[in-house]
């Protein structure tokens, strides 16, 4: 009998409650380049009684390459939005630790991260998705990543990527009809972005096509 520490909730209870999304938590991840995460074994290690509890009191749950999230289990707003888990906006206390740029990830790196003898420092902020955790959440390579990340839902504007939390992952995540960008669609998408950067920057810095002549 598996059931949650915050509530005392069984598994199959919650189950039960959450008919309208029974489908998406058994088959996330289940389409092109995305691991299958939510399986049963995982639900059932994420309702065992060891489960702990963060800070904020939601649920600590381990997305991969030795990140760990504190999350609402489950997440439901006002707008009907239901979700098996959410992560809550980025605190800035814990550090997200960068490893895995490879899709298979050293054993020795993860044992580094996993007992504090990393480099990682990063302690992001926000109600945000960093890159390491979505490549941890989707089991790509950071090259794959680069090349499909402002194609993905939720992809935020700026230089450095980074994803709406709520946006990614009922949308990408938690869509079964999700299917990661195929390279093509992802450099087409970047050519244009070049191409418009370029006539930003001429007609923003009359004096640079000045120089030039």
């Amino acid at each position: 009998m598996f059931a949650c520490v915050n509530c005392e909730r069984t598994l199959r209870k919650q189950l039960a409650t959450m008919h309208e999304v029974d489908h998406t938590m058994m088959n996330a991840g289940g389409l092109s380049g995305v691991h299958r995460f939510f399986d049963e074994a995982k639900m059932e290690g994420l309702y065992a009684t060891t489960f702990a509890v963060g800070p904020r009191g939601g649920a600590i749950v381990p997305v991969g390459n030795a990140i760990t999230l504190e999350c609402w289990l489950p997440y439901k707003d006002g707008s009907g939005i239901t979700l098996p888990f959410l992560p809550m906006p980025l605190s800035g206390r814990e550090v997200v630790h960068d490893i895995g740029r490879k899709k298979a990830v050293a054993r020795w790196e993860l044992e580094a991260c996993e007992s504090g003898r990393c480099r990682c420092t990063a302690r992001p902020t926000g109600w945000r998705l960093t890159r390491p955790i979505v490549r941890a959440l989707l089991g790509i390579s950071d090259h794959a990543l680069n090349d499909c990340g402002r194609l993905l839902p939720g992809a935020l504007p700026g230089w450095a990527l980074a994803w709406d939390t709520l946006t990614f992952m009922a949308g990408a995540y938690f869509n079964p009809e999700f299917v990661l960008p195929k390279r093509e669609e992802s450099r087409a998408v970047r050519a244009q972005r070049a191409r418009s950067r370029s006539v930003g920057w001429k007609h923003t810095h009359p004096e640079h096509a000045r120089r030039r002549r």
